[in-house]
């Protein structure tokens, strides 16, 4: 399960030294799973908080709706799926073979001022955006003052 946390560049880099040093270390390792990738279970996202809640955006390319699940259980939002190999070659018969296939997850825990039974979701152009409302407590707004 992933927290929405602030994008750290220096966890990035990290990671990406550790995936290179593999590749030099292990003589069977290849790129495509020496990096993070949606292989891995890695979906590209990103977060952000606006005013009237939360937007989490993640890259789904190459998946159909129907093959995509959303659910808020407690304080968790889970988006599962599984992306689809539309034609099946022969493996002998491949030149290249670089797009990934398979199932996918990925959690976030949601901030106590998300309010998980206001949420909306919508895919469009390989984007799923999920947005979720802040409570209403949270939100802020102007009061008025009365003249005495």
């Amino acid at each position: 399960m992933r927290t929405i946390a602030r994008f750290d560049p220096f966890h990035e880099l990290a990671s990406f030294q550790h995936a290179v040093r593999r590749l030099f270390d292990d003589p069977h390792a290849r790129l495509p799973h020496a990096l993070p990738t949606a292989a891995t279970g890695e979906l590209r996202t990103e977060a952000y908080e606006t005013p009237e809640g939360f937007v989490i955006l993640v890259e789904i390319p190459g998946v159909a709706r129907e093959d995509v699940h959303l659910s808020v259980e407690k304080r968790t939002v889970t988006i599962a799926g599984e992306k689809k190999q539309a034609v099946a070659a022969p493996p002998e018969s491949y030149h290249l073979a670089e797009r990934l296939y398979g199932a996918f997850s990925r959690s976030f825990a949601l901030p106590d001022s998300a309010d998980p039974s206001q949420v909306t979701a919508r895919l469009r152009d390989g984007v799923l955006e999920i947005q979720l409302a802040k409570v209403s407590e949270s939100r802020s707004r102007q009061i008025g003052i009365a003249v005495a």
